[in-house]
């Protein structure tokens, strides 16, 4: 075997270093070029932020909306619904669920509550109690305190009125109180009352007609004897004069005899 030269190995030399600069180039060039075309997005995904979703149940639309933002996501109310258990403002449902990882300026649809569904209430006035209460518990409400009184334009047993009153929007569940109606009230007599006027000094005649005019009776009559008043007046009377006394009442007099009785 022959021995090479030193300006051979020279020459050999260099070209296994060119060889060598120009593949290390085009695979530089191939390589750049794949990761223009695939390689970004890889990258991208392979250094952004990750967070676990969290769990947002119960809590209230701002507080909500803050607790996503300091995450890095994006809140999106997605709608409304009524929810007996959670209160009305507050997130009743998410998704993605909690718990999940996903990468910053993920979208995080979030359902807030309505609260509790909501009926109006219905007419319940001159209803039977059982057709009231068969009534409410179709809405969902029911009935509570039942209370009567006298009414002359309702039934005995028929609804009166109810608290809250018909019309107004209450929750489900809602208590009901009713007043039924005790029947007509009994019808008092009014009284009139009149002012029994002065007979002193009057004859029975003359009190009479006084006493008609207020629509008075003569009552008892009495006698006594003086000699310091003129014969046949009346010297008393009772009720005494200016009483009240009901319509139709009598007046008792004592009125100046020559002989008492």
């Amino acid at each position: 075997m022959t021995e090479q030269t030193p300006i051979k190995q020279v020459k050999i030399g260099k070209k296994i270093f060119w060889i060598s600069l120009a593949t290390s180039v085009l695979v530089s060039l191939i390589i750049s070029a794949l990761m223009v075309k695939f390689g970004a997005p890889l990258l991208e995904k392979m250094f952004i932020k990750k967070t676990e979703v969290p769990n947002l149940k119960g809590v209230v639309l701002s507080e909500a909306k803050q607790i996503l933002e300091n995450r890095g996501f994006i809140t999106v109310v997605s709608g409304e619904k009524y929810n007996d258990e959670i209160p009305a403002g507050s997130v009743t449902g998410q998704s993605p669920i909690a718990g999940l990882i996903l990468p910053e300026k993920s979208k995080i649809e979030i359902i807030i509550s309505k609260g509790k569904e909501k009926v109006s209430v219905p007419v319940l006035f001159s209803l039977s109690k059982e057709e009231a209460t068969a009534q409410l518990t179709s809405l969902g409400l029911s009935v509570g305190d039942v209370s009567s009184e006298k009414s002359a334009g309702v039934p005995k047993g028929r609804v009166i009125s109810c608290i809250p009153a018909t019309g107004t929007e209450v929750e489900k569940g809602t208590v009901i109180d009713i007043t039924v109606s005790a029947g007509a009230p009994v019808k008092r007599a009014v009284i009139v009352k009149v002012s029994v006027p002065n007979l002193w000094g009057k004859t029975l005649p003359e009190a009479q007609a006084l006493l008609d005019s207020r629509g008075l009776k003569l009552g008892r009559i009495s006698r006594t004897t003086s000699i310091d008043h003129d014969f046949d007046i009346i010297l008393r009377q009772k009720p005494a004069a200016g009483s009240s006394v009901p319509k139709g009442s009598s007046v008792e007099v004592t009125i100046n005899a020559e002989t008492e009785e």
